[in-house]
């Protein structure tokens, strides 16, 4: 007779609610290390129509080898997750982990149900020991998770070996991070889990601290230089949001990629799925490489809810949406659908059917903003596994064009350029383009000294007005200067600003003020390396170079694209302007182009 199941109930009370909680109890891969559980080697099934079970392998004790298939996990958001594992060896035959959340107005009871079957009667004897020892790793685990969901673990002073070797290597090569967040930085390195040292984010570490991100991410990079951190560039995956691909410079970055685990072949963007990560220096902290758990539902925060279904099986899944964009897809397979949340739609439940061929919905689908119910049906013949997930990109990636706009990346890094040859897509980059109305008669008129000096002054004046609103100063080509921008505000932001430093310039004798042209366009682009210096070519580019010269002095030019961004309207909306509309007829363009002029000089 085969040993019977044993059935095991852990609960943890948090001083919080369930929305605080969940992240820290579905980072599953984060509580099994903290439990103290070995890493464990993953790859994918090579069964037909299994790709997404996990072979995984284990060594408990450094002496019992464990072998599982492990099918995808089950979750909703901050509500439940389960996972079901089959073992092939080691003590038990199966194991199934059943994870809810209970929210109560004083907080939040987290229950944990497992069911383990014995392989034997001799394992039988085994199983209640191995289960105590779980539990008490999983108490301590849990004890440092309840500590951070209640906002009671302070900041570790920078104090031992580690910490002052931080603090050594930043004071030795001059680095310009303040001391609060130097000292923040070092107590980081010297004593967060190894696990959270794997991939520092340092976007995610600024809203963690408190602290500006992009003063977070300079003194990472300087950092960097300092010989304390390390950085890679990770190519995310624009479904799972894994990183299938980390590279230790922009030279070894390619314009493809792709994630197995999702079947999938993507475009590597600079300001998007190029990800700046760091790590501590090898010879300051050894940071393990070992995964603990793959699947979890911490993997993939942009997941709310994922089933798994057999053919022919239907589930209802209830998250709880905000208005906004959702997908519904099933990974290996071609077929999306977008699925529209808002406070208007009709209630009742929302019927979803997956297939060989992706996941469809009734046209119009929508549902109302709240408790959401998905109704999902598996009408194909291989075993599916259907995910809801948030449309928008993740907010606290530091990109690798965050990177190269950061003040000084150029004097840090010289070195980091893409390799010759490559070309890496750019999915939106605002460009402005800027030069000096009149700077040939200017030259014959004062002589080419007195010109040079004041051009020169106009080249500073620019730079401190794009490094001031964060852009990257592409290149100077004789008075004119190409700037890219991550978002249009910011590049209408430093022409207006330009446009005030160029008014504030002191002429010489006999000379006239220097009148400031610009124009600026914001799209898609192409980001290659020119001689060393990353640039960007492509349409947008070329649009701004025209809008550029249409200008006519103490103006800029933009195209529609630019004035449409929102935060570019709200920008001029505090801004005394002159809008003048008109369409210009631009070189290399087929139809004529609507441009708007804008001057700073008020209303006519």
């Amino acid at each position: 007779m085969p040993p019977r199941e044993r059935r095991y109930a852990w609960e943890w009370w948090f001083d919080a609610p369930p929305a605080r909680v969940w992240p820290l109890v579905s980072d599953t891969d984060r509580v099994n290390r903290l439990a103290g559980l070995p890493g464990a080697t993953y790859a994918r099934s090579s069964a037909p129509g299994r790709e997404h079970v996990l072979d995984v392998r284990q060594t408990f004790y450094g002496l019992v080898p464990v072998t599982y298939q492990e099918d995808p996990f089950e979750w909703v958001e901050e509500g439940r997750f389960q996972v079901e594992r089959r073992f092939s060896k080691g003590p038990l035959a199966r194991l199934r982990v059943d994870g809810r959340l209970h929210p109560d107005p004083r907080g939040t009871r987290v229950a944990l149900e497992l069911a383990a079957t014995p392989r034997s009667a001799i394992s039988a004897l085994l199983v209640p020991t191995l289960m105590r020892k779980a539990r008490r790793g999983h108490d301590r685990a849990y004890a440092i998770l309840q500590r951070e969901a209640a906002g009671s673990a302070p900041p570790a002073a920078p104090h031992g070996r580690v910490a002052r070797k931080v603090l050594g290597r930043l004071a030795r090569a001059g680095t310009a991070i303040p001391e609060p967040l130097a000292a923040r930085l070092a107590s980081h390195v010297a004593a967060s889990e190894a696990g959270d040292l794997r991939r520092m984010r340092p976007f995610a570490l600024a809203d963690r601290w408190g602290a500006p991100r992009p003063e977070v991410l300079s003194a990472c990079l300087h950092a960097v230089r300092a010989g304390a951190l390390d950085l890679a560039f990770d190519s995310l995956c624009p479904h799972c949001r894994g990183a299938p691909r980390s590279v230790r410079s922009l030279a070894e970055v390619r314009g493809a990629a792709r994630c197995e685990g999702c079947g999938l072949d993507f475009e590597v963007e600079l300001d998007r799925n190029l990800e700046a990560v760091f790590r501590p220096a090898a010879d300051l902290r050894r940071v393990p490489t070992e995964t603990f758990c793959l699947g979890g539902p911490g993997t993939t925060p942009h997941v709310v809810a994922q089933v798994r279904l057999a053919p022919g099986a239907a589930a209802t899944l209830a998250p709880t949406l905000e208005a906004g964009s959702y997908r519904l897809r099933a990974p290996r397979t071609a077929g999306s659908a977008l699925l529209r949340v808002d406070a208007d739609a009709a209630p009742g439940p929302v019927p979803v059917e997956a297939s060989a061929a992706g996941v469809r919905l009734p046209a119009a689908a929508a549902a109302r903003a709240g408790p959401v119910s998905l109704r999902v049906t598996n009408g194909g013949a291989a075993e599916a596994v259907v995910l809801l997930e948030r449309v928008r990109w993740l907010d606290d990636v530091a990109t690798a064009l965050d990177v190269v706009a950061v003040p000084g990346f150029r004097d840090l890094f010289a070195e980091e350029v893409l390799s010759p040859g490559e070309r890496v897509a750019v999915r939106r980059i605002a460009i402005l383009f800027t030069d000096l109305r009149g700077s040939t008669a200017l030259y014959r008129r004062i002589g080419d000294a007195a010109a040079y000096a004041l051009v020169r002054e106009h080249f500073q004046a620019l730079g401190d007005a794009i490094r001031q609103h964060d852009g990257l100063l592409v290149k100077t080509i004789g008075d004119a200067v190409m700037a890219g921008f991550r978002a249009p505000a910011e590049a209408v932001a430093a022409a207006l600003d330009m446009h005030r430093r160029m008014a504030a310039m002191v002429s010489p004798a006999g000379a006239w003020a220097l009148v400031l042209k610009a124009g600026i366009h914001s799209g898609p682009s192409i980001a290659v390396n020119t001689g060393g210096r990353l640039d960007f070519f492509g349409t947008t580019t070329n649009l701004a170079a025209r809008a550029q010269h249409e200008a006519v002095g103490g103006d800029v030019v933009v195209t529609e694209e630019v004035l449409a961004d929102e935060d570019v309207r709200r920008l001029l909306a505090s801004v005394p302007h002159r809008d003048e509309t008109f369409a210009a007829t631009l070189k290399g363009f087929d139809a004529a182009v609507p441009l708007h002029r804008l001057h700073l000089s008020g209303p006519a």
